[in-house]
């Protein structure tokens, strides 16, 4: 697996309820695909040029455990066949 992404939990991340907001950590699951793509050669250039395109088909989430401010999470990820599976730890 290849780390895509690190990055810390904000409080400003928040909902009404005091979780941290689904947008949030599918925000950050974002940045990580687009780590993955870079790393696989497809750059945003590239994509932008037309002479490749992706779609966003199908995620799933589980959720193991619950982020909380100050929280460091990262993001790794595997490539299995033609698919991409992601993984998002915290410490």
């Amino acid at each position: 697996m290849i780390e895509t992404a690190r990055g810390t939990v904000h409080e400003w991340q928040r909902d009404h309820m005091g979780h941290i907001n689904v947008r949030a950590y599918l925000e950050f699951f974002d940045h990580a695909a687009w780590q993955t793509y870079a790393a696989l050669g497809l750059t945003a250039s590239l994509l932008r040029s037309g002479e490749a395109n992706l779609a966003a088909v199908q995620q799933n989430v589980s959720y193991k455990k619950e982020l909380y401010p100050g929280d460091t999470v990262r993001s790794e990820e595997r490539r299995v066949g033609k698919e991409c599976l992601s993984r998002c730890r915290s410490r």
